[in-house]
């Protein structure tokens, strides 16, 4: 889990866009563990979820083992932080200006809106599942608080005909189709899956399968479909891997 803190603005600096990209790259590369990669981390999407919003500064990024511990640790920062850069987030830069200093001080009723906000639930399903935010508008800026988890889904391998077909997640949303073998693939289709009996549909493209077809998949994410036959795979890709579900 991932626990980060973020000021925002309305007014878009290239500077410090760069600035921050660059620590949180460095955060990142802080928390691997041997023989992880980058994007095995979770990823933020902060001025995703803020049309309109700019990021301003980077206040803290850290990792924890468990959604509580996380919540823990954003409860006290949010208590007793004044919300300029931390320590940890200054690290690496070696000029120590008012670029790093918070905006504005979030006064008491502000910081409690913000662990309310935290602690409420929010439903997303995907490779990187957002949990928990907390944002408030502080005068001219914005103050965000999020949560995040790499969701670690297990991997489904059945039958075509079973009822854990991976691939009946995904009906109804966009897919991306390719088919190949080895290293020998090309793009078959793009558009929304519809799923009927055994044969399925994505825009202009169809495929009949077998009840004994072997599936292997994660549910609202990818499958293939290995056709013994023909001896090739097709690969069913959902783009986004954002898509919200009440079941997860």
């Amino acid at each position: 889990y991932s626990f980060r803190v973020d000021w925002l603005t309305k007014t878009r600096s290239e500077e410090a866009e760069k600035r921050n990209a660059e620590m949180l790259e460095m955060l990142k590369q802080e928390a691997l563990e041997p023989g992880e990669a980058p994007e095995d981390l979770p990823k933020g999407g902060v001025t995703q979820q803020h049309p309109g919003w700019y990021m301003h500064l980077n206040v803290d990024m850290s990792f924890a083992d468990s959604l509580e511990e996380a919540l823990s640790d954003a409860r006290k920062f949010i208590k007793n932080s004044d919300f300029s850069a931390s320590a940890f987030g200054r690290m690496g830069f070696e000029e120590q200006n008012k670029d790093f200093n918070a905006p504005i001080k979030p006064f008491k009723a502000q910081r409690l809106e913000l662990i309310r906000q935290l602690e409420t639930p929010k439903e997303h399903v995907g490779k990187f599942d957002f949990f928990r935010e907390g944002f408030i508008e502080v005068g001219e800026y914005a103050l965000t608080v999020a949560l995040e988890s790499l969701s670690m889904r297990d991997e489904i391998e059945t039958a075509f005909s079973d009822a854990e077909n991976p691939i009946r997640s995904m009906i109804g949303l966009e897919c991306a189709v390719s088919k190949g073998k080895d290293d020998d693939w090309e793009d078959v289709a793009t558009g929304e899956l519809e799923l009927e009996g055994n044969t399925v549909r994505v825009g202009d493209w169809s495929r009949d399968f077998e009840d004994h077809d072997e599936v292997a998949g994660i549910a609202f994410g990818e499958a293939s479909v290995y056709d013994a036959i023909q001896d090739i795979v097709y690969f069913f890709d959902i783009p986004d891997k954002s898509i919200s579900n009440g079941d997860d």
